[in-house]
C-alpha cells in the first residue's frame, strides 16, 4: 500500500500522461511544457517552471514535472518509451514507488 505522498506523485504523473497523449483540457494543457535538453547526460522529459516562493512548488505545474522527471525518467529514458496507456504506466509506477529504498536517518 502506498503512503499519501505517493499517491499524490502518482495521480500528478497520470495527469502529465494525459498531456503526452494530448487529452488535457486546453487551459491545463498549457501549465506544462516539455524539456528542450542542453546536455545528453541530464534526463528530463518535462520542463520545471521556476518558482520564486515556497507556495509555488507545491503547485501542480511545478510539482507534477518534478514528479515525472525523477520517476518516470528513472524508468524510460526517452520519452518515446514511455507506454501510453494509462494502466500500463500505473503499474510501473506504483511498482516504483513500493520496491524505492527508503532512507532512515538514526539521530
Amino acid at each position: 500500500m502506498l503512503k499519501f505522498p505517493d499517491l499524490v506523485k502518482k495521480q500528478q504523473i497520470i495527469i502529465l500522461l494525459g498531456y503526452v497523449n494530448e487529452t488535457l483540457p486546453r487551459p491545463i494543457f498549457e501549465m506544462f511544457r516539455y524539456h528542450e535538453p542542453v546536455s545528453t547526460r541530464a534526463v528530463q522529459h518535462f520542463r520545471i517552471p521556476l518558482a520564486l516562493t515556497n507556495y509555488k512548488t507545491f503547485s501542480l505545474s511545478v510539482s507534477a514535472p518534478r514528479a515525472w522527471n525523477s520517476i518516470v525518467c528513472k524508468l524510460f529514458h526517452d520519452i518515446d518509451n514511455v507506454p501510453r496507456n494509462k494502466d500500463t504506466l500505473k503499474k510501473y509506477v506504483h511498482e516504483y514507488l513500493h520496491t524505492a529504498p527508503v532512507l532512515i536517518i538514526y539521530l
